[in-house]
């Protein structure tokens, strides 16, 4: 999609979209009925360019928004005066972006666009973190595209059971939000007729009975599906609550209980799971701590994958064959350390001993310009290293 003409379109700032909002009100002052005299007021041009950068993410058109306007004429003064000015204003908005530059809620529909004449029959996608924010119009568009193309797409959800109908969805349940996403995308592959597959449950519990008790009530206590009655835990001892002033002392806490029971009781570190609802914000927690403590961990915190080094080194692997073995394509590619050689006894080489060696190799890059068919030659490169005493020679 880099080649594509609209991608190489220049991406426009908020600032600068801001500007062309700006420049659309003065365009019509004279057509506005409510916005001519707000143009001037403090954070009036930064609302207005939220509001149309909604509606395009929403996938509501000019036209849309006016045939709108239309069909609620004279429902109220100032709603039709708004409507009248939003029209005029987004309208003026699109025509000055058309070709000229593209924002960031563009890049969604082109990518739908582009690959809906791409084979992706041996493709699959997998999509999840979208349990308690709804798909926008746009990302449901580029959904369904994929979708339609795609070999398959499996979307990871936190649900108790699927609803396939309206009426199956509990507004009081815990999981109203997903419950609802589940049920957008059970329609959208119904209306264009896509195969939809099996629902995969996870069937392997990894608490401990006690806790699965106590969240069985809580849910059947929020859908209000049993009376607030007392109910005792089976295993009294197995759920404690402890209060913290904050993170950092709460964590400490759960790894010094850790250890604890890890030294004391026989178990070991893989016996244990530490869930919280929103790990992001512990990011930067755990990791000391379970390292000051000497405990082997996994943290399954989301990260974006643009900088992740995989990306990075299959990016890298394009490049260096479209642009035939440049310096920073090939030292992108093994900045990533995910591919290590191997020494001559069979074991991969240490991580230290390769950015040794790599920040040698670069720098000598760099002082003997080595470009394209110099790294496909079958001589070895000469290197000297000079030492201080062979100069004064």
């Amino acid at each position: 999609m880099k080649n594509e003409p609209a991608y190489q379109l220049p991406r426009i700032s908020q600032a600068g979209m801001n500007m062309l909002v700006y420049q659309a009100i003065l365009d019509h002052q004279d057509e506005l009925k409510l916005f001519g005299g707000e143009a001037d007021r403090p954070g009036f041009i930064s609302l207005l360019t939220r509001q149309l950068l909604e509606l395009k993410t929403g996938q509501v058109s000019v036209l849309d928004l006016q045939q709108v306007a239309e069909q609620l004429t004279d429902s109220s003064a100032d709603l039709d005066a708004k409507l009248h000015d939003l029209v005029l204003i987004y309208d003026s908005f699109e025509t000055a972006m058309l070709g000229k530059y593209v924002a960031n809620t563009d890049l969604l529909n082109q990518l739908s666009d582009y690959l809906a004449n791409v084979d992706l029959s041996h493709a699959h996608f997998y999509f999840d973190g979208f349990s308690q924010t709804q798909f926008s119009a746009q990302e449901a568009k580029l959904l369904t595209t994929l979708m339609q193309r795609a070999a398959s797409v499996k979307v990871a959800l936190i649900l108790d059971q699927g609803t396939s109908t309206p009426a199956d969805i509990n507004e009081q349940s815990l999981f109203y939000q997903p419950a609802r996403t589940y049920l957008r995308l059970y329609q959208i592959a119904k209306a264009n007729s896509i195969t939809v597959l099996p629902d995969v449950h996870a069937t392997a519990s990894r608490v401990a009975p006690a806790l699965t008790q106590l969240e069985q009530y809580w849910q059947a206590s929020a859908t209000g599906l049993v009376s607030q009655r007392t109910e005792t835990l089976a295993d009294t001892q197995a759920v404690q609550l402890i209060e913290a002033d904050n993170r950092y002392t709460e964590v400490a806490r759960v790894a010094a209980i850790i250890r604890k029971l890890v030294a004391e009781d026989g178990y070991q570190y893989r016996d244990f799971l530490i869930l919280t609802r929103h790990l992001d914000q512990y990011a930067t927690v755990i990791p000391p701590i379970m390292t000051m403590q000497a405990i082997p961990y996994f943290s399954d915190v989301s990260q974006s994958m643009v900088d992740h080094p995989l990306v990075e080194l299959i990016t890298a692997l394009f490049e260096i064959k479209r642009k035939h073995f440049q310096y920073a394509d090939i030292m992108r590619l093994l900045k990533t350390e995910l591919m290590l050689p191997k020494t001559d006894d069979g074991q991969y080489l240490s991580i230290d001993a390769f950015r040794d060696a790599l920040f040698k190799t670069e720098n000598w890059v760099l002082k003997m310009g080595y470009q394209g068919q110099r790294w496909l030659q079958k001589e070895d490169w000469p290197y000297a290293r000079l030492q201080s005493d062979d100069l004064a020679r």
